[in-house]
């Protein structure tokens, strides 16, 4: 019964398909179904019995594609999960045509928030990845903590001081140098004054 009414919707929809087909040994139980399009949004179907009604949801996109990449949420970007409620009584094409009207529209506006704003997370990790393995070119002992933070060790040769490189952002470093010879120090602050001193 319900494998009839999940394919039934979804010949309704158009461009969207069956993703999962439920376990044929569990037809009559509380199965929920997806059905997916050419972008990979995804809606659940999931029987009510009790309620005699078909409860309407959706998947939202992952930050990437590798296994284990984290899921995204609506309230990431302030908005709420659409869902709606369908009841069992309408026909197939009843059922879809309420789903293309209350669920998709709703449902397409938050995905695409978040789509937004994963693909600005990404970058943003790439540039930061990018910038740090520049970083890293200059002889630093690099290691990675939580939260995408990037911190290195730095030693320098001939007991000519230590310190620390940090990422604070995509496009900032935070140095942290210590013990360092005079000579070396003037060499640096030198630098570091040199556009500086030109403008004045």
């Amino acid at each position: 019964m319900y494998h009839k009414l999940y394919t039934g919707i979804a010949a309704e929809l158009p461009g969207w398909e069956v993703y999962e087909r439920p376990n044929p040994n569990q037809i009559d139980r509380h199965d929920t179904l997806r059905l997916r399009n050419g972008i990979g949004q995804e809606i659940n179907l999931t029987i009510q019995t009790r309620e005699k009604r078909l409860n309407i949801s959706g998947n939202w996109p992952q930050y990437g594609t590798e296994p284990g990449a984290k899921w995204s949420y609506p309230s990431e970007v302030r908005e709420e999960s659409p869902s709606i409620n369908v009841g069992l009584g309408k026909t197939y094409a009843q059922m879809a045509r309420d789903i293309e009207r209350r669920f998709i529209p709703e449902y397409a506006r938050v995905w695409d928030l978040l789509k937004a704003r994963i693909n600005k997370t990404l970058a943003y990790e790439a540039r930061q990845r990018e910038n740090w393995a520049l970083i890293c070119k200059h002889g630093v002992e690099p290691y990675s903590r939580g939260n995408g933070d990037h911190t290195a060790t730095i030693r320098f040769r001939e007991n000519r001081g230590y310190g620390h490189a940090v990422m604070e952002s995509a496009d900032t470093v935070k140095l942290e140098l210590r013990s360092m010879p005079m000579d070396l120090a003037e060499s640096i602050l030198e630098l570091l004054t040199r556009d500086w001193r030109k403008e004045k």
